[in-house]
């Protein structure tokens, strides 16, 4: 199987996954770096690397964050068909058995990530994103849009504030702006202040301990025409992540902000591909 990769996984998946020694006799860079696949034999090489992916095993020592500080946090464990992040980024040079799709991967230990700023997106997601000073005209369908995400983070704060006199007098649109944009009153709250939203991180494999798999799109070329499958890779099922936060006071407190977040991951689900079931997370202690 040649030399054994896996103690950085994003490290296997971007840099040597086509550039080992036997590989390199298959493959080679023209002078404007593009590749040029020599041979199809690469397949069984390319089968191998694939292979200490899927068999990887989480460590039970990358459990411990790397932060230190107080923080706010959560756990929620994948379902199926698992989780998908990072395929906006290339990784195909044409060859068979090949991953045709990125991942994302963490810079510093090469584990499977949802960044701070894609749990930060998603999330707002689920708010209006309806600003009064935007010059361009809304269409009906757009407003309506807004309103209905209104009186849905509204129906979630039912479910976190007991108060219903606080609750009434909360305003979702300076909610928003609060949390995602660091606008109180209009004013602009001091970065100190602000809330933070930290990377996404495995803390525990399935009960094998493995995180890892692969799955198929199968675009159809034409009507007529047989599918071409696209393997990518996925987080598995029960693989557990733990969200993290560096939560202040405001319009809600900073219990009150995690459980409206916790909540509205439970109900979007989180990463690409949403729409057919992947990124779709559990309470840990369900299922």
């Amino acid at each position: 199987m040649g030399k054994d990769y896996t103690g950085n996984l994003g490290f296997l998946f971007y840099k040597h996954y086509y550039r080992d020694d036997d590989l390199r006799s298959l493959i080679e860079l023209d002078n404007k770096g593009m590749v040029d696949v020599k041979a199809s034999d690469a397949k069984g090489l390319i089968k191998d690397k694939n292979k200490m992916m899927y068999d990887y095993i989480f460590p039970e020592s990358s459990t411990k964050s790397r932060l230190e500080k107080s923080i706010q946090k959560f756990s929620l464990k994948t379902i199926y068909p698992g989780l998908v992040i990072g395929t906006g980024i290339t990784h195909e040079v044409g060859l068979n058995e090949e991953f045709k799709i990125g991942f994302q991967f963490d810079y510093l230990t090469g584990l499977p990530i949802i960044p701070g700023s894609s749990v930060k997106g998603m999330l707002r997601s689920a708010f209006p994103n309806d600003y009064p000073d935007d010059k361009k005209k809304k269409s009906d369908r757009d407003q309506q849009r807004a309103d209905e995400r209104r009186e849905y983070i509204k129906y979630l704060l039912s479910k976190v504030i007991t108060s219903e006199s606080q609750l009434n007098s909360i305003c979702i649109d300076d909610l928003e702006y609060e949390i995602f944009d660091g606008i109180k009153k209009g004013e602009s709250i001091k970065m100190k202040e602000r809330d933070i939203f930290f990377a996404a991180e495995i803390v525990k494999g399935n009960k094998k301990g493995k995180i890892l798999g692969e799955d198929y799109i199968t675009p159809h070329p034409g009507p007529l025409l047989a599918p071409t499958p696209l393997r990518f890779l996925k987080v598995l099922p029960n693989v557990t992540f733990e969200f993290r936060f560096d939560l202040k006071g405001g319009i809600l407190t900073s219990i009150e902000k995690i459980e409206l977040f916790k909540r509205i991951i439970l109900d979007l689900g989180i990463g690409a591909k949403t729409n057919v079931g992947y990124g779709a997370l559990i309470e840990c202690g369900e299922g």
